[in-house]
């Protein structure tokens, strides 16, 4: 007779080596190995004091889009809280790009949308923001799972001493790849 649960994944093939290796400060489950590519370290970008988040996140989208030619349905853009409680107030546009939501994704639009929302999705590209004020029992999930709906490439875009409360600040001091630069 067939087991009704199989046994649980040895090797993660959803993400590159590099954002698996990211993500797992933030897994507490069975090592699991990665089967990736190596891939591209994950960026982790301090907003400047008074920044206001749209601004940072349409640079942001500036640079992928434009600069290094990714398609904007390729991008993701995850929250820990609801968009508009983090001043992303204009659902349809941010910056020069248009927008959509998870449930209704479009071609030539970047979709924006909380990590439960898009838990199960994933998408090469995506900006992980707004975890200020998330809660912290289950914190660690709640990243963990935002972490990993990138397939490709992940940019963490947060306040500095957020990325500190998380263990997320001075990843390249302490010898990672990742790279960790202040935007304004």
């Amino acid at each position: 007779m067939p087991r009704l649960f199989p046994d649980p994944l040895q090797q993660n093939m959803r993400n590159t080596r590099a954002i698996h290796d990211f993500a797992r400060r933030f897994y507490s489950g069975a090592a699991q190995k990665a089967g990736g590519v190596p891939g591209r370290p994950p960026e982790v970008i301090a907003l400047e004091e008074g920044q206001p988040l749209a601004k940072a996140l349409a640079g942001q989208l500036q640079r992928l889009i434009r600069e290094e030619q990714v398609p904007p349905e390729h991008i993701a853009i995850l929250t820990g809280r609801k968009p508009k409680t983090l001043g992303l107030d204009a659902p349809n546009v941010l910056g020069a790009f248009a927008l959509t939501d998870a449930e209704h994704p479009q071609p030539g639009r970047v979709t924006l949308d909380t990590i439960h929302r898009f838990k199960g999705l994933d998408a090469p590209v995506v900006i992980l923001t707004g975890l200020e004020g998330i809660n912290a029992a289950n914190a660690n999930t709640l990243i963990y799972v935002g972490i990993t709906r990138a397939r490709q490439h992940l940019v963490v875009l947060e306040k500095p001493e957020v990325l500190s409360k998380w263990g997320l600040a001075g990843v390249a001091e302490s010898g990672g790849t990742h790279s960790v630069h202040v935007v304004g």
